[in-house]
């Protein structure tokens, strides 16, 4: 037993000794493994998540509305005006943000879960690609206020022009598409943030001088 633990001291300090020599490839190592259990406790975090928001959705206070005819929530959907009509519905807690509901779609999320779900890799997006400049447009339509022109800075000789997820492989898996579009989801997320009372965002634009 002592000769196996001074075999593991001297096997330890060599590559501890030799860690200077190889910098490059140590931190290609840590980095890949941080990488690794980084993504592996976000899809964990997102797993409790969505565990717990389906527990949470079978409170006796809690109610879920679906489409007359729908069976389930992938088979039901509403539009803005008709959310507004529920929200206001009587019988809908309220408190001094309005009231106490909130119009979520996880159609792909339901789908992924599923015991007979494909594995593999699958992007969730329209399909069509926008630019910061099409966020700015949505943002100031939304606000009620002229967009200024901002300058277009051509892309560097190292930049990728675009980069656009293609979702085919996530509907022939899942027969999914989007349904909702890119304005309309630039609209949910600031009435979310008014909703919420979030008046602060950072950005990594630099401010004009």
């Amino acid at each position: 037993m002592r000769a196996w633990l001074n075999q593991l001291a001297a096997v330890t300090a060599m590559n501890l000794r030799n860690l200077p020599a190889r910098t490059g490839a140590s931190l290609v190592a840590v980095v890949g493994i941080g990488g690794v259990v980084a993504v592996l406790v976000s899809l964990l975090s997102m797993g409790e998540g969505f565990r717990a928001a389906l527990e949470l959705s079978g409170r006796d206070d809690v109610a879920l509305v679906l489409r007359g005819g729908s069976a389930d929530e992938l088979s039901s959907a509403f539009t803005r005006d008709q959310v507004s009509v529920i929200a206001a519905a009587p019988g809908i807690v309220t408190d001094e943000r309005g009231a106490v509901a909130s119009p979520e779609f996880f159609t792909i999320v339901d789908l992924a879960l599923s015991e007979d779900a494909p594995t593999g890799t699958f992007n969730v997006s329209t399909g069509i690609g926008h630019s910061i400049s099409d966020v700015f447009g949505e943002v100031a339509a939304y606000l009620g206020i002229e967009a200024p022109d901002v300058p277009v800075v051509p892309a560097g000789a190292d930049d990728v022009p675009a980069v656009v997820l293609d979702p085919a492989e996530t509907g022939r898996a899942f027969g999914w598409q989007a349904q909702v579009g890119f304005a309309e989801t630039i609209r949910r997320q600031l009435e979310w943030y008014d909703r919420h009372g979030v008046t602060d965002v950072f950005s990594h634009l630099a401010v004009p001088k």
